[in-house]
């Protein structure tokens, strides 16, 4: 954490009407805190690690591929296909479908939230990947920009 003290060498403005009286010099403080991970707690097991644990696992890797269906129903039945739709009902995870179109986590994560153009080859890798034609991955993608800037 960066703390830094400013301290003021003039005199501020009058807050208010007429009558208000101007006020005086003062402190500032800004507060500056890092973005690192917390610390992790004793005992306990990260829920990414949960879930790659799960996933090393056949029968759990069932279950939790299942369950990524559902959801999927659940959630995009009623609205335009999306990538992360697509993802869901194909009952990948972000971490298995990267790996299948040769790309990161953290890439895939941005195309899905429509925050990066994947660009044609990176289409055509992830409609190989989730056994779709690239015009349908395209699309999803298009649906999942135009959804987040609410066209």
């Amino acid at each position: 954490m960066t703390i830094l003290k400013v301290i003021s060498t003039k005199e501020s403005l009058p807050i208010g009407g007429i009558s208000s009286p101007s006020s005086s010099k003062g402190n500032v403080t800004f507060y500056e805190f890092n973005t690192q991970r917390p610390i992790p707690l004793p005992n306990t097991v990260s829920l990414e690690s949960l879930i790659h644990e799960s996933e090393a696992d056949p029968i759990k890797a069932k279950y939790l591929s299942e369950a990524r269906k559902e959801l999927s129903n659940e959630l995009y039945s009623e609205e335009s296909k999306t990538l992360n739709g697509l993802r869901l009902t194909a009952g990948l995870s972000q971490v298995k479908l990267a790996k299948l179109a040769g790309t990161t986590q953290s890439h895939l994560a941005l195309i899905e939230q429509g925050k990066n153009d994947p660009g044609t080859g990176m289409i055509a890798r992830i409609a190989t990947a989730l056994n779709l034609n690239e015009i349908d991955v395209f699309q999803a993608i298009r649906n999942q920009a135009c959804k987040d800037k609410g066209v």
